[in-house]
């Protein structure tokens, strides 16, 4: 993606964040401590690659090839869960079960 598109979804996505009123994570966890900031981290990501599920499932999805710039991006959040998950294990957060890792 050229740089200019790239700062164009930058763009969208900061507006789109201002005008819902979406607190900082600053602001939003200022208050919780690391092990709530993982999980939180985690739930969020979770709610995302869903989203991104959905939106390449329907309408909007139904053109994407396989190497479009929308299924790879799915494929590093889903990669990227992976990574939380153990994270989660391994701070007792998650179950060891959670993560397909080694035990």
């Amino acid at each position: 993606m050229p740089p200019a598109q790239r700062q164009d979804g930058m763009d969208m996505a900061t507006t789109e964040l201002a005008e819902a009123q979406v607190p900082t994570p600053d602001d939003l966890l200022a208050d919780v401590g690391p092990l709530s900031q993982l999980w939180y981290l985690h739930e969020v990501a979770d709610h995302v690659i869903k989203s991104w599920v959905g939106m390449q499932s329907d309408e909007h999805g139904k053109d994407l090839s396989d190497d479009s710039e929308p299924v790879r991006a799915l494929a590093a959040m889903v990669t990227s869960m992976g990574a939380l998950n153990e994270a989660c294990v391994l701070v007792s957060i998650l179950p060891p079960e959670a993560t397909s890792g080694p035990s």
